[in-house]
């Protein structure tokens, strides 16, 4: 590693494919999965840790008194969602350590790309000094900067 990288690595063609080869076949097993926009999102009842305690006595109690509920209650499916819910969140986890890692490993390897973009940069500006034979260079470049 060069400099003060924090990253150092290559992902082949052969693996990235792989990789979203996977993560295809992983989607095949959620075909359940739906998707919600921001405003459905806001008007939504949602479940968060504190409030599972709350859904599992419903659902508990539900099943041990039967004759209180009405036909429209269906604590089988609601068992259903419960179950699909933990499911899902344990594999979140797992999802959201991956992404944590892909996410800062991008950062890092953008970070890096950035900071010797910039050397380069300099370089070519003091040489642009010394010989015109990089002013075009250096104009091409600094475009980037413009607004």
């Amino acid at each position: 590693m060069a400099q003060n990288q924090k990253i150092s690595a290559e992902l082949s063609a052969e693996a990235k494919q792989e990789i979203i080869k996977r993560i295809e076949e992983i989607s095949n097993y959620l075909p359940f999965l739906v998707g919600i926009d921001s405003n459905e999102r806001m008007s939504m009842r949602k479940m968060g840790q504190k409030s599972l305690s709350y859904v599992l006595d419903c659902e508990r109690s539900a099943r041990m008194f039967p004759d209180a509920m009405p036909p429209t209650i269906d604590v089988e499916e609601m068992r259903k969602d419960i179950s699909l819910h933990q499911d899902l969140a344990e594999i979140k986890v797992h999802l959201s350590t991956l992404m944590a890692g892909i996410d800062s490993s991008m950062m890092a390897a953008g970070s890096d790309a950035m900071i010797t973009a910039d050397s380069i940069y300099d370089y070519f500006k003091i040489a642009s000094l010394q010989s015109g034979n990089y002013k075009s260079v250096v104009d091409e470049i600094s475009q980037r900067f413009k607004r």
